[in-house]
């Protein structure tokens, strides 16, 4: 084996070790990112049930007449 093959051997060797490492650190990152959205996704319907529930509060006849009773 001539030196420049066993250099090339080496060069190719890393770039295949470089692209391996940089697409799994890319996939973690990718999984962090989802689950990051996931969390979010659960508190904006968290707060979305939350708001159903005070739109309910507010909209029923009773807490008008709450209210005025409130005042006296």
């Amino acid at each position: 084996m001539h030196v420049f093959e066993m250099v090339l051997y080496i060069v190719v060797a890393y770039f295949i070790y470089k692209t391996i490492t940089d697409l799994s650190s890319h996939k973690a990152k990718q999984a962090s990112a989802m689950s990051n959205l996931d969390e979010r996704v659960t508190k904006i319907e968290e707060l979305e049930e939350r708001i159903k529930v005070l739109e309910k509060i507010v909209t029923d006849k009773n807490y008008d007449l709450e209210d005025q009773i409130n005042k006296l």
